[in-house]
């Protein structure tokens, strides 16, 4: 059995065998390709249990805004700032151009493109294993338990997701380096890193996997893979510098993130404690899977270091590319933790830690017997678990959430005074749904961006609202906004002839003449969230037709 990463050093629990038939090596390929078309069957099903019409959320709405102004030719960061890379948002933009070139919703085509995307993802797990520890089998457990990971698995249709593709693309990376495609993991290296910055350690990993693993060769091996990285980076800077926005981009994806987010004020232990705590929350029983698969990975690699030679020990591929790179992740975990979506970097690592564990069960049983009926258990095994998992993630077709949020997005747009912006301050849901742009590009005001915007208007606040008021805006969208400048915008809008109110589940700010014409439109200012946006005669307010109109 060939070396997989290291020529000198094979992967954990492999042994080498003496070279076989050409025979032999097509039925290990036929094998391996019949395992990873069970990879996919597996995501698939597995995947395709949620309701593709479940609500939109606002950090979804974030990357469907983007790419619905990609299309209209405006990049990300110039149509939105988030402190995110750019390619989910360029992604989203491919499934709109689709959506339009058939005349489809594009939201539904998104959703399906991230869902099979994610589905790639788990191939990606079963390639690894299988790359690592030459075991289809062990491929199969990690597919299997990948897919367990109920958050990941909701976000693959319910999304889109800023997080997975960039944990996509780490996974192949991962792969490709094991293979020794210096290019092409790099590439995927390179993608990664701009759907989202903290995964910038694969690319001098990578890197330094192609130095380590290519004695006589190094040279053109680091130039192969540096040539790699750096194509998502060149394409992206060649395409804003033509577009006249490249300041834009290094504002977006460098600068504000360096210096312009900002997070709660928690100290270290209580970030941990907020971690695990938000991840034994979230994942529920695959929080178990998770930790133990990351502990089985971290004591597979130190056992390495303990027992053999120093410098073999640290040229490992489960050492030097799994080991590293799990250590970056987890470090920035500790550092950075926010929510559930941190912790979609690690869970191929936990996916991977299992399959591990599943190659080196069957490569330490003696005796043909003894293999088979530990390959029948697993596969028992992976195939109960994937059923569990379908029926407990099965939601039906339900399109009730999508529609009431479309018909709330109609509402608003029925209140808006003829020729008058919609400006959203917080929560870009609305515009999605109604495919209008915002008057500036901070629909989204998290992680800081309201100081952000603040900092970089002429008149800081002031200039701000000054902004607002030259927009002749007659509603604006205030809604999921939590930063320091929240309160005084308030008290800026209410001094200023805007009245509070809800349409639908949006909170809304409404001058004199919105009102004028939600009274034309039969249309009132609730004082309280509603799931359907009503009527002045007491009605339910269904109408969503006008969500399906290009408003440019």
């Amino acid at each position: 059995m060939r070396p997989t990463a290291v020529d000198a050093t094979p992967p954990a629990g492999a042994a080498v065998e003496p070279v076989r038939s050409a025979a032999a090596l097509g039925r290990a390929l036929r094998t391996k390709a019949a395992g990873g078309i069970w990879a996919l069957t597996i995501a698939a099903v597995v995947y395709s249990q949620f309701n593709i019409y479940g609500k939109l959320s606002r950090d979804s709405a974030i990357y469907v805004y983007g790419g619905q102004r990609f299309v209209h030719g405006a990049p990300p960061y110039v149509s939105i700032m988030d402190p995110k890379g750019p390619l989910s948002s360029i992604l989203c933009g491919v499934g709109v151009a689709v959506a339009r070139l058939f005349g489809r919703s594009d939201l539904l085509v998104i959703r399906v493109e991230f869902c099979a995307l994610a589905i790639l993802g788990v191939l990606g797990v079963y390639l690894l294993v299988v790359e690592l520890w030459q075991s289809v089998v062990g491929g199969l457990v990690a597919a299997a338990v990948f897919v367990t990971f109920s958050r990941f698995a909701h976000q693959a249709l319910a999304g889109p997701d800023g997080h997975s593709p960039g944990t996509v693309f780490l996974i192949f990376a991962l792969w490709l380096t094991a293979r020794k495609n210096w290019y092409l993991g790099g590439v995927a290296a390179g993608l990664a890193f701009v759907s989202w910055q903290p995964l910038f350690p694969y690319v001098p990993i990578s890197l330094l996997c192609a130095v380590a693993w290519s004695p006589g060769r190094r040279r053109h091996a680091a130039a192969w893979n540096l040539a790699g990285a750096a194509t998502p980076v060149i394409l992206l800077m060649g395409y804003y510098a033509a577009e006249g926005h490249l300041g834009k981009l290094f504002e977006g994806l460098f600068v504000f993130p360096l210096t312009g987010t900002r997070r709660a004020p928690l100290s270290f232990g209580a970030r941990l404690q907020f971690m695990f705590r938000n991840v034994a929350g979230s994942y529920g029983a695959g929080a178990v899977l998770l930790w133990i698969g990351l502990a089985l990975v971290l004591a597979a690699a130190v056992w390495i270091v303990v027992r053999s030679q120093w410098r073999a020990a640290l040229l490992h591929p489960l050492v030097l590319l799994v080991g590293l790179s799990l250590v970056t992740q987890l470090a920035y975990m500790a550092y950075d933790y926010i929510g559930w979506t941190h912790a979609f970097p690690v869970l191929p690592y936990a996916a991977a830690g299992f399959g591990m564990a599943g190659a080196k069960l069957l490569h330490r049983l003696s005796g043909v017997r003894a293999q088979q009926a530990a390959t029948a258990g697993l596969l028992i095994g992976v195939t109960a678990l994937v059923t569990t998992c379908a029926v407990l993630y099965y939601q039906p077709s339900d399109d009730e959430p999508l529609r009431s949020e479309q018909a709330s997005a109609c509402a608003i747009a029925g209140a808006l005074v003829p020729g008058t912006p919609l400006w959203t301050l917080g929560d870009p849901v609305p515009l999605v749904l109604l495919h209008r742009s915002n008057p500036d590009n901070y629909p989204y005001l998290g992680s800081g961006e309201d100081v952000w915007k603040v900092k970089h208007t002429r008149g800081g606040f002031d200039g701000w609202t000054d902004q607002i008021a030259a927009s002749g805006a007659t509603v604006i969208v205030m809604d999921t906004w939590r930063g320091p400048y929240r309160g005084p915008m308030h008290d800026w809008l209410v001094t200023h002839g805007y009245q509070l109110g809800y349409i639908g589940p949006f909170r809304v700010y409404v001058t004199r003449a919105a009102r004028v014409q939600m009274g034309v439109e039969s249309i009132p200012r609730a004082r309280h969230k509603e799931q359907w946006p009503l009527t002045t005669t007491g009605g339910t307010f269904r109408d969503t037709g006008c969500t399906h109109i290009e408003a440019g």
